[in-house]
This record gives structure tokens, C-alpha cells and sequence, in this order.
């Protein structure tokens, strides 16, 4: 089943997400990690391509 979520639907999301984020060990974890990540790829290289599999 198809399912396009509204602006509204989004921005409760974020909402929600927002506040969990700031608690979440695993989500900051996570977050900064990613960013390293990124960080040292965006050191030597014009281009990269990033597969999200969320």
C-alpha cells in the first residue's frame, strides 16, 4: 500500500522526532557517526553517493 503523508503528517514527525534525538543515546551515536563518515569521504572526493536502506 502506497501512502503519501501530508505536510502535517511531516512536521509531527519531526516533532516528535526532535525531542527523542536530544534524549536517545543511540540516536546521537548514530548521528555522529554518520557525520564522521561523511566527513572523511567529503576530504578527497567531489562526488559521493549515499544509499539509505531506512
Amino acid at each position: 500500500m502506497n501512502h503519501i503523508a501530508s505536510p502535517f503528517s511531516l512536521i509531527f514527525k519531526i516533532g516528535a522526532y526532535k525531542p527523542f534525538s536530544e534524549v536517545s543515546p543511540l540516536v546521537q551515536f548514530t548521528n555522529f557517526t554518520c557525520n564522521q563518515a561523511l566527513l572523511e569521504v567529503l576530504d578527497g572526493f567531489d562526488q559521493v553517493h549515499i544509499v539509505d536502506r531506512g
